[in-house]
C-alpha cells in the first residue's frame, strides 16, 4: 500500500476540491479527529470515519467505497484519504516522475483505454487544436487544462483513471487520453498523426481535401456563378432549392460557415419571390461575391483554416471555478431588431474579454433593456448585473463559450468590491496608444469576433472635448506619453444620450492623472476610433463608473432611474452600413453600381465579350486613381464570375477605407 500512501500524500486542495469540491474538503477536515484505525490486508485498506467505514485499494480515492448512503464520493472518503496521506511524507515537487508515468503510456494502452472509436478522435482532436489551446503545469500535481472542451485535468498517480476532470465530462476516457497526448506534445515527444478519412471535416493528411468536400465547394460555386449569370431580380423557385440544398450539403461535410451563408442567401432569395418589402436583390449579390471568395479560399489551404470553415452551433464548456472582473455594461440595439444589454467582464487568468448578454427582439414588449441592469440575475446569487461593475466576481458551475457567458441559474455568483489599485493589478492595461492605432487591415472573410477590439486604455492626458450638432457626436481625443491620438467618439442617440451625458460632465470637470478608459477600438470612417463603455477613476471609492449608466447631472437622484428606454421609439439610432461619412471616389462608386445593375439582370443576359468590354472600361477610371488590385478581365473565365469577383474587391476596398463596418467586430 506505499503506492496509496504516496498518491494521497501528493493530493493538494485543489486536487480533493476537484474530486469532490471544497465543500466536503471542509466537512472532511472536521472530521479528521474521528478518522482511524486502518485495517490493511494484500489489496485493501479499511478507514473508520466516526461511525462509518472507507475501504481504498491503490487505485485512490476515486474508487474507494463507503458504508454510508452517499452515491459519489463522501466526506468520510476524503477525511480517510486526509488521513492516510498525512502518514508519508512527500517532496513538495515530485512531478517528474508523475508526468513521466503518464507520457510512458504508448498508444495502444490510451487507444485500449479510449476505444477504436474514441481513439480515432482523440487522435483527429489533437491535430486540431493548436498548442496555445493546451496549458501544462507540473507541480506537486499536474495539471492539463484543455481549452476545447474547457476541462482541467489534475494527476497525482495512479494511471489513466487517476486523471481527474475539475467537471463533470461526457466520454471521460476520451479525454483522458487526449489530455495525455498533449501533454506528451506539450513535453516534446512523439504524437499520433491522424489517418486520412475522405468524408471527415477535421484530421485530415496535409494535401487532403476530401471528395465530400471538393463536391461541395464545386455546387456552391456553381450556384453563386449561376446567380449572377441568371440575375439576381430574375431568380426562380428552382433557384432556392438549390441554396438550400447546397446548405445541407456543406453542413454534412461540416462547412459550418459556408452552410450558414448558403441558407442565410436561400431566405434573401426566397423573400425576393414573394417580393417582400425587405427584399434586397445587391445584398443577395454581395453575399455571392463574399461566398465565391470563402469557397475559393477555402479550398486554397490545406489543412483548411478553421475560421474559414466555421465550428458548429455554440457549445456551452463548464467550468468549475471563473474569477472575473466586471467592467461595465451597455444597452444596444442591433440592425436586424434586436435589443439588449451586455456585460464586459476581464478574465484574469487568461489575459482576455468576456461577456454576458440578454438580448430580445425589438418586436418583444415588456423587456426593458436599460432595467435589466437593476433587474435580479442572471445567476444566483446577483442582486443584479450593475452589482458586477468594478466587482471580483467568482462563478461556481459556469459555462462559457467562445467568451460568451451562459445565463444558467445554477451558476453561483459571489461578489466582492475591489479597489482602484487591486482592478489595475489584474488588468492587462494599453499604455501604448500607437498599438491600437496601427491596426491591420481587415478582410470580408475575417471571422466574427465582438470581443477582439476591447481594451483598458491609461492615458498620459485627456484633451478637449467637442460635440458635432451635423453629425449628432461627441469626440474627447485621449494622448498617449508619445502624442499619439485617439479619439473617443460617440454618437447620439437615445440610447447614448446618458453616455454622452457623463462624458461632457467628466470632460469639463477633468479627470485625475491614472484614469483608465474601457473602450471598444475598431475602424470609423477610415480612422481608428475608442467607443467608451467605462471610467475607472483612483479618486473614488467606487472605482468604475459605467458611463452608460451614471447618475444625471440634474434630475431624478435615484441611481436607478435611468436614460430614457429606446424600447418603443422608432429605430432612429440604426446605422446603415456605411458607418461614417467617407468620400469615395466617384470612379468607384459608378463601378460598384455597374456590378449591381449588371448582376440584378444577369450577366448571362448579354454576350461575354460586350459585358467584358463593359467591365474593362468602368475599370480604367479606377486604376487610374491608383487602385491596381482589380485585374484584366479573363475571356477565359465566365463573365459572371468576374462580376462577383470584382464586386468582392470592390466591397474590400470599402471595408480598407473604412465606408463599411468591420465584419470581425
Amino acid at each position: 500500500m506505499t503506492a496509496l500512501l504516496v498518491l494521497l500524500a501528493r493530493y493538494d486542495d485543489d486536487t480533493w476540491a476537484t474530486l469532490a469540491n471544497r465543500g466536503l474538503l471542509r466537512r472532511a477536515r472536521k472530521d479528521l479527529d474521528s478518522v482511524g484505525p486502518a485495517a490493511w490486508d494484500d489489496e485493501t485498506v479499511r478507514v473508520t470515519v466516526g461511525e462509518r467505514e472507507v475501504t481504498m485499494d491503490a487505485r485512490g480515492p476515486g474508487h474507494a467505497v463507503c458504508t454510508c448512503p452517499a452515491t459519489s464520493i463522501c466526506q468520510h472518503v476524503v477525511a480517510a484519504g486526509l488521513w492516510l496521506g498525512a502518514q508519508v511524507e512527500t517532496s513538495e515537487d515530485d512531478s517528474g516522475d508523475l508526468s513521466a508515468e503518464l507520457t510512458a503510456l504508448d498508444d495502444a494502452a490510451l487507444a485500449a483505454h479510449a476505444g477504436k472509436a474514441g481513439w480515432r478522435w482523440v487522435v483527429e482532436r489533437l491535430a486540431d487544436t493548436e498548442p496555445d489551446e493546451v496549458s501544462v503545469n507540473l507541480g506537486r500535481v499536474v495539471v492539463i487544462e484543455l481549452e476545447r472542451p474547457r476541462v482541467v485535468f489534475r494527476y497525482a498517480g495512479g494511471g489513466l483513471p487517476g486523471l481527474v476532470a475539475d467537471v463533470p465530462v461526457s466520454q471521460p476516457a476520451r479525454l483522458r487520453a487526449l489530455a495525455v497526448l498533449a501533454l506528451r506534445r506539450a513535453l516534446g515527444g512523439p504524437v499520433p498523426v491522424p489517418a486520412p478519412r475522405p468524408h471527415s471535416a477535421i484530421g485530415r493528411a496535409p494535401g487532403e481535401t476530401g471528395p465530400l468536400r471538393d463536391k461541395v465547394r464545386a455546387a456552391a460555386r456553381g450556384l453563386l456563378v449561376d446567380t449572377a449569370a441568371l440575375g439576381a431580380a430574375h431568380l426562380s423557385a428552382d433557384v432556392a432549392e438549390r441554396y438550400e440544398s447546397v446548405a445541407t450539403s456543406a453542413q454534412g461535410a461540416e462547412y459550418h460557415r459556408l452552410a450558414r451563408l448558403l441558407r442565410r442567401m436561400a431566405d434573401r432569395v426566397a423573400e425576393i419571390l414573394a417580393r417582400q418589402a425587405g427584399a434586397d436583390t445587391e445584398a443577395l449579390l454581395e453575399e455571392a461575391a463574399v461566398g465565391l471568395a470563402l469557397v475559393d479560399a477555402l479550398g486554397a489551404t490545406q489543412p483548411e483554416p478553421e475560421r474559414l470553415v466555421g465550428v458548429a452551433r455554440a457549445q456551452y464548456d463548464e467550468i468549475r471555478e471563473l474569477d472575473l472582473v466586471g467592467l461595465g455594461g451597455q444597452v444596444w440595439r442591433s440592425r436586424v431588431g434586436y435589443r439588449g444589454l451586455t456585460l464586459l467582464f476581464w478574465w484574469p487568468a487568461k489575459r482576455r474579454f468576456c461577456s454576458w448578454t440578454d438580448a430580445r427582439p425589438a418586436t418583444v414588449r415588456g423587456f426593458s433593456p436599460s432595467g435589466r441592469w437593476s433587474a435580479p440575475g442572471p445567476w444566483s446569487g446577483l442582486r443584479a448585473p450593475r452589482q458586477t461593475a468594478g466587482a471580483r466576481v467568482r462563478l461556481r458551475a459556469a459555462q462559457i463559450a467562445g467568451g460568451r457567458l451562459s445565463s444558467r441559474a445554477s451558476t453561483q455568483a459571489l461578489v466582492t468590491a475591489l479597489t482602484f489599485d487591486e482592478i489595475v493589478a489584474t488588468l492587462s492595461v494599453v499604455d501604448d496608444l500607437a498599438s491600437l492605432t496601427d491596426r491591420p487591415p481587415v478582410s470580408l472573410l475575417d471571422a466574427a469576433d465582438s470581443l477582439r477590439d476591447w481594451a483598458v486604455i491609461r492615458p498620459a492626458a485627456f484633451g478637449e472635448a467637442e460635440f458635432d450638432p451635423y453629425s449628432q457626436t461627441l469626440v474627447w481625443p485621449v494622448v498617449d506619453a508619445d502624442d499619439v491620438v485617439l479619439p473617443l467618439h460617440v454618437q447620439w442617440t437615445k440610447t447614448t444620450a446618458r453616455l454622452v451625458e457623463a462624458l461632457e460632465r467628466h470632460a469639463a470637470a477633468g479627470v485625475p492623472p491614472g484614469t483608465l478608459v474601457v473602450a471598444r477600438v475598431h475602424r470609423l470612417g477610415g480612422q481608428v476610433v475608442g467607443e467608451p463603455l467605462s471610467l475607472i477613476r483612483p479618486d473614488q471609492p467606487d472605482p468604475l463608473e459605467p458611463l452608460g449608466f451614471a447618475r444625471p447631472a440634474s434630475g431624478p437622484d435615484s441611481a436607478d432611474d435611468l436614460a430614457p428606454d429606446p424600447d418603443d421609439t422608432p429605430d432612429d439610432e440604426d446605422q446603415s452600413e456605411l458607418s461614417a461619412p467617407v468620400e469615395i471616389p466617384t470612379a468607384l462608386l459608378d463601378l460598384h453600381t455597374w456590378l449591381v445593375r449588371t448582376g440584378e439582370r444577369g450577366a448571362g443576359s448579354s454576350g461575354a465579350g460586350p459585358l467584358l468590354s463593359n467591365l474593362t472600361a468602368h475599370l480604367t477610371p479606377v486604376r487610374t486613381l491608383g487602385f491596381d488590385l482589380f485585374p484584366d478581365p479573363d475571356p477565359d473565365i465566365p463573365a459572371a464570375e468576374h462580376l462577383l469577383r470584382t464586386l468582392y474587391l470592390v466591397r474590400q476596398v470599402y471595408l480598407l477605407l473604412g465606408a463599411l463596418s468591420d465584419p470581425a467586430s
